[in-house]
């Protein structure tokens, strides 16, 4: 408390440029959002089948999740005000290359750029929240954070939709240009030179973070160039010789280093362990829906994206009202029985979309995604509070970062996974078959339900209302 409150009066109108902040990243989460609806349109521009979605959600995922750790540690060195004007900067010169990309190289830079720039800001307001409010203002600011996010997923979908039907996809990354350029603006001049914090210096775990980068990306791309070139091809050999090498060397790294990106000990404890693949294997599945439904509506039945962009903003706002329905029933229920729910909402979901087909009607799409929104608001509370509810306090920290980094890889190795199918299924003489083969992959996605379901069998259980009691 007395560390906040001397940070607190090196700068005047903390909240007035916490608000800055937030523009930035709302700036930012507008593109973001937008993507699930733009993506397609750029495969389809350039030629190219679904499959190299699974790509470009790789190679943001290498940025903003993988590298994370790497750019905290820079953010610690040249202070927030350096970080947050270089992750602005990246995301500007993303969505430039978005927007303007002619080839598929471009697109890949330009993601890579994109989580990156995540990796830089996100941390930052963060840590502006920690050091200048305290209590329950520093709550407020969190909670902030999350709505702005929550909001610009929300709101983006919408107008990427309109945009692509009328102007074209590009011009969803045009808007982004000048808004992300303001936000830069004003962040550049708003900000202040905050003094970096001493801290003590100790070696950063650069060959872990280089082996999990290589380790997961050869993973990851698997799928895909099993989809594109067989199975038997040299490149999924080699993939496949990637990952397995490199995470034996990661391992190796990680039991020596003293700043480990994972914690192998936390592994080793199936409180931990359980409910960490547990989300590994079922919270990308919305992601994958995101993705598929535009293929399906735009590319399969020939309906406008506009449509699409409503079906991901109406799903986004099932799973946002949703969120405090899964909350409530967090304090009422045993958290195994909450994984219950969870799986089956998700399983549910699958069924109903199995029977959008060539001639159905959009309802399917929009009761689906009312299921689909309500089972996603049970991803991230669920699983992270039944991690971390054995961990000691002294590893909350250490254990929080161990378990977002396993989660997060979810969307975009599902997304490998399921996304070729959607080119390969019912492939026929004149394409792909969007409006058959999304039907057909929609209960493939029954297939991580089955595995969330066993996990679910030995789920840790947590009845919160013994919590009640102890209090």
């Amino acid at each position: 408390m007395e560390h906040t409150s001397t940070a607190h009066t090196q700068i005047k109108k903390p909240w007035f440029i916490f608000g800055v902040l937030m523009f930035g990243w709302f700036a930012m989460m507008l593109s973001l959002g937008a993507n699930t609806t733009a993506f397609p349109h750029i495969t389809a521009e350039l030629g190219l089948p679904s499959a190299y979605v699974s790509w470009m959600s790789v190679t943001y995922t290498m940025g903003a999740a993988i590298l994370a750790p790497l750019m905290g540690r820079i953010s610690d060195l040249i202070g927030l005000k350096k970080i947050t004007i270089i992750g602005l900067a990246l995301f500007t010169i993303s969505v430039v290359g978005l927007g303007a990309g002619k080839n598929f190289a471009i697109i890949l830079i330009a993601r890579l750029l994109q989580g990156l720039s995540v990796a830089c800001v996100v941390p930052a307001c963060m840590a502006f929240a920690g050091r200048f409010f305290a209590g329950a203002s520093a709550a407020k600011a969190y909670a902030v954070l999350g709505a702005v996010g929550t909001g610009g997923n929300i709101v983006a979908p919408v107008f990427a939709g309109i945009l692509c039907d009328g102007p074209g996809y590009r011009w969803v990354y045009y808007v982004s240009i000048v808004i992300a350029a303001v936000a830069l603006i004003a962040v550049f001049i708003v900000l202040p030179q905050i003094p970096v914090v001493p801290q003590e210096r100790k070696r950063f775990d650069v060959v872990g973070t280089i082996s999990l980068c290589i380790s997961i990306g050869g993973l990851m791309v698997t799928p895909t160039l099993g989809s594109q070139f067989g199975w038997s091809s040299p490149l999924v050999i080699v993939a496949l010789a990637l990952f397995v090498v490199f995470m034996i060397v990661f391992l190796s790294t990680e039991k020596r280093v003293e700043q480990p990106l994972i914690r192998l000990s936390l592994l080793k404890s199936r409180e931990f362990s359980v409910p960490a693949v547990y989300s590994l294997m079922i919270n990308g599945i919305v992601t994958v829906f995101m993705y598929m439904v535009t293929y399906y509506v735009v590319y399969g039945r020939g309906l406008p994206s506009s449509l699409s962009g409503s079906w991901t903003t109406f799903t986004m706002v099932f799973m946002t009202v949703a969120a405090a329905l899964a909350s409530r029933l967090m304090k009422v229920l045993n958290w195994k029985f909450c994984a219950l729910v969870h799986v089956l909402l998700f399983a549910v979901a699958c069924v109903i979309f199995s029977f959008a087909g060539p001639e159905a009607s959009p309802v399917v799409l929009f009761v689906g995604g009312a299921v689909l929104g309500i089972a996603g608001s049970f991803n991230t509370p669920l699983p992270t509070a039944s991690a971390l509810d054995k961990v000691h306090p002294e590893e909350r920290g250490v254990a929080s970062g161990s378990f977002r980094m396993i989660s997060d890889l979810s969307g975009p190795l599902e997304t490998a996974i399921f996304i070729p199918l959607l080119s390969t299924i019912g492939l026929t003489a004149a394409g792909p078959n969007f409006a058959v083969s999304f039907s057909k992959v929609s209960l493939y996605l029954l297939i991580p339900c089955a595995i969330a379901f066993i996990l679910f069998l030995v789920y840790p259980k947590h009845d919160p209302r013994q919590d009640t009691k102890a209090e």
